[in-house]
């Protein structure tokens, strides 16, 4: 679990700081930057520990959904949810509320001490 969250937390920091200024995302930059003002802003592109925090959070959400709908026979389901998310076989995270808010926690730790670490090779 925490290889994943030192994943995610990578992850968000290269997305928010490396790839809005590459041509590869620079286009999707700037169509966020119109809505600056608005409240989804931060959670798609301003913030590295948001970005980290939501990935975690759906990562969490459908990697518990298909192993509980699978361990209830619903099998089609869930490997509809794995076939549609191949990572989330891997991710042990059981459905549990208190492994859930420590995985995106750890996620969000991550990305803001990755963060930290960018800024200062930066300087």
């Amino acid at each position: 679990m925490i290889t994943y969250a030192a994943l995610i937390g990578l992850f968000s920091v290269v997305y928010r700081y490396i790839l809005a200024y590459e041509q590869i995302l620079n286009w999707w930059f700037k169509i966020g930057m119109r809505y600056e003002k608005r409240w989804f802003y931060k959670p798609i592109w301003g913030c590295e520990m948001c970005i980290a925090g939501q990935a975690a959070l759906w990562l969490y959400f459908f990697t518990s959904l298909g192993g509980i709908l699978i361990e209830h026979g619903y099998n089609t389901a869930g490997k509809i949810i794995f076939y549609l998310f191949p990572w989330s076989m891997y991710v042990e995270c059981g459905g549990n509320l208190f492994t859930g808010i420590l995985f995106i926690t750890s996620c969000i730790a991550s990305s803001w001490l990755l963060y930290k670490g960018f800024k200062f090779l930066q300087k």
